[in-house]
């Protein structure tokens, strides 16, 4: 369980004392901690474990409402590193709504009190929480959403932990009021450890489209660069997969060749090209993906990235990826790169398969083995090796979703990924449109060109997209359409309210800016 002994500590909802105390008969309690207890008026067992704690140096406050801090002097006027609420409940059986308003506006009064890197620990019953770590499953519906309600406050959740009552022998739970007889169950009980984090800024939406840094041209249409495909392009990219490709490529070349595939065509372009479009113009796409290695490559070799457009559904997994990434080195067989090696640099351990044109390397991911690596020889003299982005880095960090690939909170030194957001909320909404053109330049509108915007606009954001209907009004000939995007942030809070002004507000303003289409 390992409940922290160090830093400046709060703890909430302490109804007898009977944990801190605990805690602190094995030092376990740093001095300078504040304890506190809803209830005003103390049990005798209460009163003696305060007295207790108190003698050791530390303040026990009573009559402390954990939804209303900022009101208590002796609470507010510190930033705490560890603020710790253990089994709250509101004492009503069948109320659910109010343990979840409990939940939201506790997180909500704590989050502002939070040190820097501070944590807030909340020990819920099994099933409580209502995510895929507890032992008990419960329907969303039926759980206190744990994670939509710190989202609300600001606050992502970062691993879970279990509570082991036996660990902290003198603990005896309470329930409402400090009542024995009113007692609850601790076996199966999680520890959810939650920590601030950066919500998504609506103007980062609205600056995707249509105007953003750069454009691809493919059939005939500019369709802007959505964020996540941009910052994985030379010079701007700080993406995880970005990072990839350098150490795979740094034995190789400082700028390898990128092209572009997308409908079986290719498109390439060269770094000259590509800082213009940073600078606001077109990506200039040649159709044969020509050119030659860029000045500085290692000896004969051809060092290209290429990005793969899909415009089909999307699913969560890296297969499904609406961009896929490769990495592939062509040259002499003597300086090839052995790609065991290069993928140890990651941690993998891979195994290897003969194929008819050469070898195939799969590293382990949580969801099975996944393809990293293929090496082709074509003659006694060359070979390619090509590696799979994507599948490497979902392999690194142990999560088969495209959107890590495209995340850039990992460490300085690339070797891990800070910790992300653990079973974040999605949000289902709809939303239909009058079709009435399908631009500014009066284009014929398509589904496609639809999907197309809302992924650039909405980038790692957008997990899910479902055409739902078709219509036509029989009068006027007006045609619409409804869609279903379910949202998730993989990183940051992302709140019922948040996705609501998202979906709303925002994102009808983009698309009808981009589009030219109006929602009903």
């Amino acid at each position: 369980m390992g409940f922290p002994s160090t830093g400046k500590q709060l703890y909430l909802g302490e109804g007898d004392f009977s944990f801190t105390r605990s805690l602190c008969e094995k030092d376990h309690l740093p001095k300078g901690a504040i304890v506190t207890c809803y209830s005003k008026d103390l049990t005798d067992e209460a009163s003696d474990n305060s007295a207790y704690l108190q003698s050791t140096g530390i303040t026990v406050l009573t009559g402390v409402d954990a939804t209303k801090l900022a009101s208590y002097e002796a609470i507010s006027g510190n930033r705490y590193d560890y603020i710790i609420f253990n089994f709250p409940h509101t004492g009503h059986k069948m109320k659910i709504h109010l343990c979840r308003a409990l939940l939201r506006d506790f997180l909500a009064s704590a989050a502002p009190l939070l040190a820097d890197s501070g944590q807030v620990w909340v020990t819920l019953c099994a099933g409580q929480g209502g995510t895929a770590g507890d032992s008990v499953r419960r329907a969303w519906s039926d759980s206190w959403q744990l994670t939509a309600q710190a989202a609300a406050a600001g606050l992502v959740l970062r691993r879970l932990e279990p509570f082991q009552a036996q660990q902290v022998p003198g603990y005896r739970p309470t329930g409402n009021r400090g009542s024995q007889s009113r007692t609850f169950h601790t076996r199966d009980g999680l520890i959810h450890v939650l920590e601030a984090g950066r919500p998504l800024c609506p103007d980062t939406v609205r600056r995707r489209l249509p105007g953003g840094p750069a454009r691809l041209l493919l059939d005939g249409t500019p369709l802007p660069l959505a964020q996540y495909w941009l910052r994985r392009l030379p010079p701007d990219d700080s993406s995880l997969a970005a990072h990839v490709v350098r150490r795979l490529a740094a034995g190789a070349t400082p700028r390898p060749r990128v092209l572009v595939e997308h409908d079986g065509r290719c498109y390439g372009a060269g770094p000259a090209e590509l800082s213009d479009a940073a600078a606001g113009g077109d990506l200039v796409c040649r159709s044969d993906g020509g050119g030659s290695p860029e000045e500085g490559s290692g000896a004969g070799q051809d060092v290209r990235v290429t990005y793969t457009v899909r415009d089909g559904e999307v699913g969560p997994t890296v297969a499904d990826a609406p961009l896929r990434t490769r990495l592939t080195i062509s040259g002499p067989a003597d300086a090839a790169p052995e790609p065991r090696h290069a993928l140890a640099a990651f941690g993998l351990v891979c195994k290897k398969s003969r194929q008819e044109d050469g070898l195939e390397l799969r590293a382990g991911c949580g969801s099975g083995w996944l393809p990293v690596a293929r090496v082709r020889t074509g003659d006694t003299d060359s070979s390619t090796v090509t590696f799979d982005v994507d599948a490497i880095t979902a392999c690194w960090v142990q999560e088969d979703d495209w959107r890590h690939a495209v995340r850039s909170d990992f460490t300085a030194d690339g070797t891990a990924l800070r910790l992300h957001s653990v079973y974040p909320p999605s949000y289902s909404l709809d939303m239909s449109f009058w079709v009435s053109g399908g631009g500014p330049s009066d284009a014929p509108f398509s589904w496609c060109r639809l999907r197309r915007a809302l992924r650039a606009a909405l980038g790692e954001l957008l997990v899910r997209l479902e055409l739902i209907d078709e219509y036509e009004q029989p009068d006027s000939g007006r045609r619409a359409c409804t869609v279903r995007l379910e949202y998730q942030d993989l990183s940051g809070p992302l709140s019922h309210g948040g996705v609501r002004h998202l979906h709303e507000q925002v994102l009808p303003e983009v698309l009808r800016d981009a589009l030219g289409v109006d929602t009903r």
